[in-house]
């Protein structure tokens, strides 16, 4: 809500000022005035509503309706404390003086990133010094069946669920189907669907070590876990690779831009605190 407000106050403040007679009211309270530019940059700048948009753009104008609802109430509700004098209450000040001091600054930061547009040519380069960072991993396309021991399993308890993977085990490796033996037995949730992709990276060590030394279509042993043993059967292999250039570009020219903004932030601030003194009264 509080978010909500600095941004009310955001558009009170710098936006109504900003457009002439020739923009299209939506909404007055008092001095106040909601344009149709003003709703626009709302729902813009909302990443939650481009989401929602994206995926149900017949859902804009129940969500421009609720948030000019709630302009108005908030508008209101300025007027009211107006009336009462909080403009004057110390807390209320500083809020303000925190408010426009947000706005600024985002506004200054987007002034200064603007000019971040790369090139062809930089994008490639920066594919070429950064190919690791977006290798993907070796996975493995398996199906499995678990068999579960108690979180505190007695040596007893797990002697006898790991003799009932040997037995399951057995009953694959003499040609049983998958999928039969693994309703029957297996203490997975979804007994039904027992394929999966497993990435490199995701399980222990001991387990992927396991897993990934397997021939497709071979059967491990009783693979032990915290709370029972896995059977795994090997579908296929999936090498590691890394995508190329076309394949990932817009991820590139993310990543690109993110570091270049970094780059600019530091120097911003670099040189604004050798202009400003800065001073900090704590210790960390």
């Amino acid at each position: 809500m509080y978010y909500f407000l600095i941004t009310i106050l955001t558009v009170t403040l710098f936006w109504s000022s900003a457009f002439g007679a020739s923009s299209s009211l939506v909404a007055k309270v008092g001095p106040y005035t909601l344009t149709k530019q003003d709703l626009q940059k709302m729902l813009k700048n909302d990443p939650q509503i481009r989401k929602i948009l994206k995926i149900r753009p017949d859902l804009k104008p129940k969500i421009e309706n609720m948030i000019i609802k709630k302009w108005i109430s908030v508008s209101l509700l300025a007027l009211g404390a107006k009336e009462e004098g909080l403009e004057k209450n110390p807390q209320v000040k500083k809020d303000i003086q925190e408010a426009i001091k947000l706005v600024l600054a985002d506004h200054y930061l987007k002034e200064k990133i603007a000019n971040i547009k790369p090139t062809e040519k930089d994008l490639r380069l920066y594919y070429a010094s950064h190919k690791e960072e977006y290798k993907r991993p070796e996975k493995a396309i398996v199906k499995h069946i678990f068999i579960s021991f108690p979180e505190n399993a007695t040596q007893t308890q797990k002697e006898e669920a790991f003799k009932k993977a040997l037995s399951v085990r057995k009953k694959l490796l003499n040609g049983a189907k998958f999928e039969t033996i693994a309703k029957k037995y297996s203490s997975s949730g979804n007994k039904g669907d027992t394929t999966g992709y497993i990435t490199k990276g995701d399980l222990p060590e001991d387990i992927e070590k396991e897993i990934f030394s397997l021939r497709p279509g071979e059967i491990s042993k009783p693979i032990e876990s915290r709370y029972g043993y896995y059977i795994v059967k090997l579908e296929k292999k999936i090498p590691a690779y890394t995508p190329p250039f076309d394949k990932i570009k817009d991820q590139i020219k993310k990543a690109y831009v993110r570091e270049k903004e970094k780059e600019v932030l530091q120097k911003i601030l670099k040189g604004l605190s050798e202009k400003y003194e800065v001073k900090i009264y704590r210790s960390f």
